[in-house]
């Protein structure tokens, strides 16, 4: 990669610090949302608020890294890759459980209402 398409690259990065703050007050408010409408255990609770916060810092732990190998791409190893690689799949396993639980709950809620 060349310093210019090193440049562009390294810019998607900076619009997607902003994204994953507003998923996860999206997915919380939602999730209290849902706490209004339909009884849910003090556990379930207590995971529909701290899954998005999880998530969110994954995706901030994984941006910042990957800024990071962009300036320093001989600190790259397979064992870097794949420990970023394993926050990144945990971010999305919470960002998507989340999200996932949240429609069939509202979906739930919207059919027992007809």
């Amino acid at each position: 990669m060349d310093a210019e398409a090193t440049s562009r690259f390294r810019s998607h990065y900076y619009p997607d610090f902003v994204h994953p703050a507003i998923y996860a007050m999206a997915l919380r408010s939602a999730g209290t949302r849902l706490g209004e409408r339909v009884p849910l255990s003090p556990s379930t609770r207590r995971a529909l608020a701290v899954a998005p916060v999880l998530s969110a810092a994954g995706d901030y732990v994984e941006n910042v890294v990957g800024l990071h190998f962009l300036d320093h791409r001989d600190s790259i190893t397979d064992s870097r890759v794949r420990a970023v690689s394993t926050v990144s799949i945990g971010k999305w396993v919470l960002a998507l459980g989340t999200l996932g639980y949240l429609s069939q709950g509202f979906v739930r809620v919207w059919v027992s209402r007809k």
